[in-house]
């Protein structure tokens, strides 16, 4: 099947200004393009019809009926491909989010929320991608009233680990969980008796059984690089946050204040 559309990017170093004109209908106005005769669309387009005759020749098309018989499949193609592209898409995330449904358990929640509920400072540390997702989750236990804060600086975090104590909570947002900051930091919490609640795929990482609550998220190593690998990330600040307002009725008021903010 041949596309139009790659037939005009392919030969445009070539186009005349009569050419690009002939071309720019096509991409801007397709349906206006097929609705015209040859002559009417000359008139439209302030050129000659053997301007569009040879416009035809020069990307390979042997005449006006052609190219439109072509425009009008190209145009099909074109559309099948964007729902594809779209079904694909959805289809990845809806198993990723099959795969987080069957991991999820309730008691792991519960307790995520109370931990961070009976702590004065819950610090949010994360690396690259994590650590966009630990400024949100930061922003958006601020607006509840929790007293929080995202670090995203290797640094910056073990000090942090190093000086908290055990009133305060770290949560942890690492896809793969070999960040060598984030586990040094998590090493350092327990000798503190800080309680480390760690969010991550990796599943044979020994901090697993170190941290007081581990929520492991469904692997995306192999996910199209289209698809977000902190979609799954996200999935658990959110349902830890409607934990946190459903348990307590003071976070709804208090993001409602807020409202009047922004």
């Amino acid at each position: 099947m041949i596309n139009l559309y790659n037939l005009i990017e392919k030969n445009s170093n070539e186009f005349t200004s009569n050419d690009k004109i002939v071309a720019l209908a096509i991409i801007e106005s397709p349906e206006k393009f097929l609705e015209l005769d040859i002559i009417e669309l000359s008139k439209f387009l302030c050129i000659s019809p053997p301007s569009i005759t040879r416009f035809c020749k020069k990307i390979g098309i042997e005449g006006f009926k052609e190219l439109k018989f072509i425009l009008i499949e190209s145009i099909k193609v074109n559309k099948e491909e964007k729902n594809n592209i779209k079904g694909e898409v959805h289809l990845t995330y809806e198993k990723l989010l099959t795969k987080f449904s069957n991991k999820f358990n309730n008691s792991i929640y519960l307790k995520a929320s109370s931990l961070i509920t009976n702590a004065n400072n819950v610090h949010i540390i994360g690396i690259g991608s994590s650590g966009l997702v630990a400024k949100d989750f930061s922003i958006r236990l601020s607006r509840l009233g929790i007293s929080s804060k995202a670090i995203t600086d290797s640094d910056f975090m073990v000090m942090e680990s190093q000086l908290s104590n055990k009133k305060d909570i770290f949560i942890a947002f690492s896809s793969k969980g070999i960040t060598p900051s984030i586990n040094d930091s998590i090493i350092r919490c327990k000798k503190n008796d800080v309680p480390v609640i760690l969010i991550t795929e990796n599943t044979t990482s020994a901090l697993t059984l170190e941290v007081d609550l581990f929520i492991s998220l469904p692997p995306t190593q192999n996910i199209d690089p289209s698809i977000s690998p902190n979609f799954t990330q996200l999935l658990v600040a959110d349902t830890i946050i409607n934990y946190l307002v459903k348990e307590n009725p003071k976070y709804i008021s208090n993001y409602k204040k807020t409202l009047s903010v922004y």
